[in-house]
């Protein structure tokens, strides 16, 4: 056999012999060492077959004989069988073959008629030529590491492909399909065809088609020779050597819900339902809580979206997330619990997560032996892993006892029409009606949420879209220490409501809605506004720098009074016991607002504070210094009395003998000026200081002015 070594040196030896004969320097031989590549040619019974020789002389006549040494020919008329050499591979064809046969090769010079035998014979077998070389050429393989796949390594195919395998340089004439072999019901394994058609050999490449494939399986060639009846023969049929590994991933197409409605209360444990599993597939759910932005409204086409839609319920629409394939993790999902395995049948999946809408999508993944040992001589397996095409939505209700508490501030015996709604669920409308039956009030509270990637950041722009719905936070209050927080991270003040005027005793009903969805619940309780105990100061009025006392008047058992100034505890709040109680304020310079803070800390309601505000009057300072312009004037003059630092809200009215001299000045502030008017006798004037608010709180500075009239000479 010649080498590829010396293969390389044949042209040149040619072309050295064609030189040297030109050249009269000799009569060359035909080369004998040219390369006849026919180790295990086999042809199918009745068909010739093709013998080539490669790097044919151009000069020189190849010729087929038997083995022993005698022409082959066609036919007894026919001239032996040859072919012209062309400097490349040429083929000398068999007549058709019935048996196993050797053949040698002649090969005889045109120029001078010299011949010889090539070195190489050529035996060609008869029959189904099983060692043939197959692959499967349309799918990868099982194992991405490997650089350079062999044909027998197995391929990856996702559930339901169809394949394709080529043979190369099929034996013509034989039909070729594929096949596989499965246990029937007694375990004794059975062959199905899984061509969708035979494909006839052309001595050339061929491609085979399979049908769909939805389990690992092992691929096999079948091989047909069929013969006519006339020739006398049974059809042959042969599986060839090679047998390709197919491994296939798990159905992608399993019906996913939940095993209740898809639209859950809040808190009550739900789970994901998947159908037909398949026993040696594992699955895992992943969740992802969906953001304000995902919810779809009028979405543009139906595959966008997963829609949820029950009798007596608004249609819900959430954007489908995109399930990459080959797989991939999806940003924002996470696993939920670990991997569960297939039964055959319905699997039930936990979901942990109780409280906020969530989509889930599920990972089904099969474990492939690659039918190779690594290198520590072990068996591995290799995963492969697919999305299941139908992703599930699970909704949940408002949470029905949410730890919402009410304040409002009471005006009399009614509320102010002012209600302010606290720590409610973030993304939820609260609706008020004050009669369970009755009309809603027109504006609900609405609680905004935090950022979805950062909650120490308010929601965006873009991330809050309720249809044409809009909700609004409240101002800070001003002076308040939230109102210099950094906007971006500032939380929305509780909503505040107008309410209109409440009386007390009456009772509030709520409906928690969710935003993005409108799926509702009731609130399991409610809210009552409370009768409350006459509250008033003592005395109408207390001197600058002392305190005041309030009193509570046959206060109500179940009731709690806290004392606040600007909204700070002063003192311990005190119980309700049905007899007077009292509040005793802090020292205050000036008129000041306080709040009693009624509450019921037993009662089973939804907790609503109720704020009593009450004025303490001070009363006019009565220190302030007063002095004239001149304190001895003549006879029918007048002179300036003067009030330093007089305070605004109060009236200061010059007196003398207890009546009014002039008109009252009211404070500024700043220091006033009082006219006396003409005096006539010696006069001790007195300055009288009266609440504006108030004409019955008054004092009268302590300090007098006396002026003297002036002796007549």
């Amino acid at each position: 056999m010649t080498t590829i070594e010396e293969t390389r040196f044949i042209p040149i030896r040619d072309a050295r012999d064609r030189l040297s004969e030109w050249l009269g320097l000799g009569a060359p031989h035909p080369l004998r060492d040219l390369p006849v590549p026919v180790e295990g040619l086999t042809v199918p019974f009745g068909q010739p077959a093709r013998i080539p020789i490669e790097l044919s002389q151009l000069d020189v006549i190849y010729e087929l004989h038997d083995h022993r040494e005698r022409p082959v020919r066609e036919g007894e008329d026919e001239d032996p069988i040859s072919e012209a050499g062309t400097g490349q591979t040429i083929h000398l064809q068999t007549p058709i073959m019935s048996e196993d046969s050797t053949y040698k090769l002649l090969a005889r010079k045109t120029s001078n008629h010299l011949e010889a035998y090539l070195q190489t014979t050529a035996t060609v077998k008869v029959g189904l030529d099983t060692a043939l070389i197959a692959q499967i050429s349309s799918h990868p393989p099982l194992d991405s590491t490997i650089d350079i796949p062999v044909p027998t390594d197995p391929r990856l195919a996702a559930y339901g492909d169809r394949i394709e395998v080529e043979i190369l340089s099929s034996q013509e004439g034989v039909d070729y399909r594929l096949v596989h072999f499965v246990r029937n019901d007694d375990g004794e394994p059975q062959e199905v065809v899984i061509s969708v058609d035979d494909v006839r050999g052309t001595s050339h490449d061929i491609t085979l088609n399979s049908q769909e494939i939805f389990e690992d399986t092992v691929i096999r060639i079948m091989a047909t020779k069929e013969f006519e009846p006339s020739e006398g023969r049974e059809d042959e049929s042969e599986l060839l050597d090679i047998q390709l590994p197919l491994k296939v991933k798990a159905n992608r197409g399993l019906d996913v819900g939940l095993s209740s409605e898809p639209i859950a209360d809040f808190g009550v444990e739900a789970n994901l339902s998947l159908s037909a599993t398949q026993p040696n597939v594992e699955y895992r759910a992943y969740l992802h809580r969906i953001d304000d932005a995902e919810y779809v409204h009028n979405p543009a086409t139906e595959d966008k979206v997963v829609r949820v839609q029950l009798p007596g319920e608004p249609e819900v629409q959430v954007e489908r997330p995109l399930l990459a394939e080959p797989w991939a993790p999806i940003e924002g999902f996470e696993p939920e619990g670990g991997y569960q395995d297939g039964n055959g049948g319905i699997l039930q999946i936990p979901i942990r997560q109780l409280t906020d809408d969530c989509m889930l999508v599920v990972e089904a993944r099969k474990h492939h032996k690659p039918q190779q040992l690594n290198e520590e001589r072990e068996e591995r397996s290799i995963p492969s892993s697919v999305w299941l095409q139908q992703p599930a939505v699970l909704l949940r209700r408002p949470d029905p006892s949410p730890p919402v508490s009410l304040q409002t501030r009471m005006d009399q015996a009614d509320t102010d029409g002012l209600l302010r709604v606290l720590d409610g669920q973030p993304g939820v409308y609260y609706y008020f009606r004050t009669a369970d039956d009755g009309e809603e009030i027109d504006w609900p509270a609405y609680f905004h949420k935090r950022d979805a990637e950062d909650p120490q950041y308010n929601q965006g722009i873009g991330q809050l879209e309720v249809e044409i719905d809009l909700a609004i936070a409240a101002e800070p209050d001003a002076g308040s220490l939230e109102q210099e927080a950094d906007p971006a991270r500032r939380p929305p003040e509780p909503p505040l409501l107008e309410t209109l005027p409440l009386a007390a005793e009456t009772v509030l009903h709520i409906r928690a809605v969710k935003a993005q969805t409108g799926i509702q619940t009731p609130l399991g309780r409610v809210a009552r506004i409370a009768s409350l105990p006459v509250i008033r100061p003592e005395t109408p009025a207390v001197a600058q720098g002392s305190t005041a006392s309030l009193l509570i008047i046959a206060s109500l058992e179940g009731q709690a009074y806290q004392l606040t100034r600007d909204d700070q505890a002063i003192g311990s709040a005190l119980d309700g016991n049905g007899q007077d109680l009292v509040l005793v304020t802090d020292a205050i310079a000036e008129d000041t607002m306080f709040e009693v803070w009624v509450t019921r800390p037993d009662d089973p309601d939804i907790p609503l504070l109720q704020k009593v505000p009450i004025t303490v009057l001070a009363l006019p300072d009565a220190a302030l210094p007063v002095s004239a312009a001149e304190t001895e004037v003549d006879r029918g003059e007048g002179t300036i009395i003067q009030v330093s630092s007089s305070q605004r809200g109060v009236s200061y009215q010059l007196r003398l003998v207890d009546l009014p001299v002039g008109g009252a000045v009211a404070g500024t502030g700043n220091d006033i000026l009082l006219e006396t008017g003409a005096i006539d006798t010696n006069s001790i004037f007195t300055v009288r200081a009266t609440k504006e608010a108030n004409d019955t709180i008054f004092v009268d500075l302590i300090q007098e002015v006396s002026i003297t009239v002036r002796a007549e000479n």
